[in-house]
């Protein structure tokens, strides 16, 4: 059954969404690795020890919400491929499912190494910059 004007409106908006978010995580990680950085260039001279624990937990706390966000992003893109998914089956065939790769089985986990990269990214990042504020 073909889409009407405001289904293909919808379903694109949806498919764009996807690229949006997908990028979203990227640029997450790489603020979060930018700051860590920033912040052990901006103090790594002239730093009081007694600051560096403060430090320390920013960020950790810090790797945590960047971490959060890359895992909230990625449920929202679930959602968006489950979305997807339903529109596919409601107009499309079952062959041009398969062709146009329309078919998520677990939405969640289809990226699941891209997202653990990125928070591996993250996590050794923000251990670099605790181990040299640690080890002048």
């Amino acid at each position: 059954m073909a889409m009407s004007p405001d289904e293909q409106t919808v379903y694109k908006n949806i498919v764009e969404n996807l690229s949006f978010m997908k990028r979203q995580q990227g640029v997450i990680a790489g603020y979060a690795v930018a700051a860590f950085i920033g912040l052990y260039g901006l103090t790594r001279d002239k730093i009081k020890p007694e600051l560096v624990e403060i430090l320390i937990w920013f960020v950790v706390a810090g790797s945590i919400l960047c971490c959060y966000l890359i895992v909230r992003a990625q449920l929202g893109i679930a959602s968006q491929r489950r979305a997807v998914r339903r529109a596919a089956k409601a107009h499309f065939s079952a062959e041009q499912i398969k062709t146009f790769g329309l078919s998520y089985r677990l939405p969640f986990l289809r990226d699941l190494d891209f997202v653990l990269c990125l928070i591996a990214v993250v996590a050794v990042s923000a251990w670099v910059v605790i181990y040299l504020w640690l080890h002048p």
